[in-house]
């Protein structure tokens, strides 16, 4: 059976799971897992790629990331290549390391966003190697919660601008969301109750931002700058323009 092209697009962001071949063990130690983030950080700069979260277990790894015009398939291999020869110099070893290509899924919606972002910071939680979150130190999870990010990986503004624009509160209330086991809790529906939006936005003030915009691209960057909408919802408000219109919009400007 043929595999399955792996579906692509200039603003996609992927959940990527590296699991080891045979689920046999990536890393044998903090060290390969330090490596491993090392390496991260050097491709990550080389494609300009946008990490959102991470989480590295014994056997796999799970990547949030945004591919920001890049191909994630180019990005992964970067990363891949170099860990496996530095892992398999470090113990001797030959051939494979991984389980055949990594596994990628598009993350297609803010709500969905949210939901793997608590399912990569629970994944130790879930494997009962710790008892919550925050008591893990090799996922992304403490940096949402105020730790200092040394190496300078991730960005925490999409997940918590999409719960609050308050960020003390997003903070608090991310805390709460991955402290609960079952994603359809009441309290996780009381946080999608807004038309499938984590965050709770005043009508008003998203109409104030384009009223008082001079021009339509303006608008668009006063939305994306101000609220934390996602390109869809931003395209919705702009008259049901093309949500790549409004990408290019914004990238433009960065």
């Amino acid at each position: 059976m043929s595999r399955q092209s792996r579906v692509k697009g200039e603003d996609a962001v992927y959940h990527v799971i590296q699991r080891g071949n045979e689920r046999k063990d990536i890393f044998r130690g903090d060290h390969d897992k330090q490596r491993y983030l090392e390496i991260l950080k050097l491709q990550q700069e080389k494609h300009a790629v946008k990490l959102y979260a991470y989480c590295l277990m014994d056997n796999h790894a799970h990547l949030l990331v945004d591919a920001n015009g890049a191909d994630i398939s180019t990005f992964m291999k970067g990363l891949s290549v170099s860990y496996v020869y530095y892992f398999n110099k470090r113990y001797g070893r030959c051939g494979h390391l991984f389980q055949d290509r990594f596994r990628s899924e598009l993350v297609n919606s803010d709500p969905y966003f949210i939901q793997v972002g608590k399912y990569i910071h629970r994944n130790p939680v879930k494997a009962k190697m710790v008892k919550e979150a925050g008591d893990y130190s090799w996922s992304s999870y403490g940096i949402y919660m105020g730790e200092e990010d040394v190496m300078h990986l991730l960005d925490t503004s999409k997940i918590l601008d999409s719960i609050s624009t308050n960020r003390v509160r997003a903070i608090e209330m991310y805390r709460e969301l991955v402290g609960f086991e079952d994603q359809k809790d009441l309290f996780f529906r009381q946080f999608m109750a807004v038309e499938g939006e984590l965050n709770i936005l005043d009508e008003e003030k998203v109409s104030d931002l384009i009223r008082h915009a001079s021009s339509r691209d303006e608008a668009i960057l006063a939305l994306k700058n101000n609220t934390g909408l996602s390109y869809r919802k931003i395209a919705q408000h702009m008259g049901g323009m093309p949500v790549s219109s409004v990408y290019r919009v914004v990238k433009k400007s960065e």
